[in-house]
């Protein structure tokens, strides 16, 4: 009886391990180096509402995991852009719309956030990375190559639609 269970055990839990939906926990040191710090100045630099925002945080994967000092450091070049901790940042509603302020100065925040990078493979590497301000927000999947003379270059593959944060719609079953 248990030779006749034991192949759809396997199948199932073969089938199990391969569901899309489940993500396995990225270590958010993985995702501060070089390469991410790469991506994350490219995302700044073309972002439409950079001009705007005088006050960012860095998200760390999809949790949006808190930065080490030293990774923020790496953006310390920004020119008109202030670098914030993270208890800096609240959330609250402006007119009825959902924002993140720095709660010193009551200005809406740049939030950016590097959510995955792959492994390097063939001198290229992936990444997803996002960024929001007020009611706007873009994610993009990058190609990020190292140059052989040092640092990176970033490449755009494709925009990845994601809903308006103050968008009711987003969530049917509301």
């Amino acid at each position: 009886m248990l030779f006749r269970i034991l192949p759809a055990v396997v199948c199932m839990l073969t089938v199990s391990a391969c569901n899309p939906n489940k993500r396995s926990v990225i270590d958010p040191a993985t995702l501060q180096t070089p390469a991410t710090a790469a991506v994350l100045h490219y995302v700044i630099d073309n972002c439409p509402q950079r001009k705007e925002a005088e006050f960012a945080v860095i998200g760390i994967g999809e949790n949006l995991g808190q930065p080490r000092p030293d990774f923020v450091e790496q953006f310390k070049d920004v020119k008109g852009l202030e670098f914030l901790d993270h208890q800096r940042v609240v959330a609250g509603m402006v007119n009825g719309k959902s924002r993140r302020f720095d709660q010193q100065t009551n200005k809406p925040v740049l939030e950016l956030q590097i959510g995955s990078i792959t492994e390097t493979v063939n001198g290229r590497q992936e990444a997803i990375a996002a960024w929001a301000f007020k009611d706007d927000a873009e994610r993009r999947r990058l190609e990020v190559k190292e140059k052989t003379g040092g640092g990176y270059e970033v490449r755009e593959l494709e925009k990845i639609p994601i809903p308006n944060r103050n968008d009711d719609r987003r969530n049917p079953g509301n």
